[in-house]
């Protein structure tokens, strides 16, 4: 993998960390920002409560959902040039992100988006 491909992943990897809680409201209307999850519904008395946000473990697991997905956006655009893997690899970020929130609130019956 080249320096510039390395690069751009490490971009996609920040751009993945600074949308984290913006997307989380996107998907559950909870209340999570720029911020972070300062005014998140975690911190209301009764639920519904966000299911990425509820347990520590949870957000995380979405995050290295996320980085497989760019990874592999990533990886299938291997050796075509840095721009490309860097558009691939957030491509992947982005459906693993959607799909990560699908699969969520099918397990949680959290109401998605």
């Amino acid at each position: 993998m080249s320096r510039a491909e390395r690069l751009s992943l490490i971009a996609v990897a920040l751009i993945a960390i600074a949308i984290a809680h913006p997307l989380c409201n996107l998907f559950f209307h909870c209340g999570c920002g720029w911020l972070g999850p300062a005014h998140c519904n975690i911190h209301q008395a009764v639920g519904p409560h966000c299911p990425w946000c509820v347990s520590p473990w949870r957000f995380p697991f979405v995050l290295a959902a996320w980085a497989l997905g760019g990874w592999a956006g990533a990886r299938l655009a291997r050796g075509r040039g840095a721009l490309l893997v860097g558009a691939s690899a957030l491509g992947g970020l982005l459906v693993a992100a959607v799909a990560s929130g699908a699969v969520t609130s099918a397990l949680t019956g959290y109401p998605f988006l």
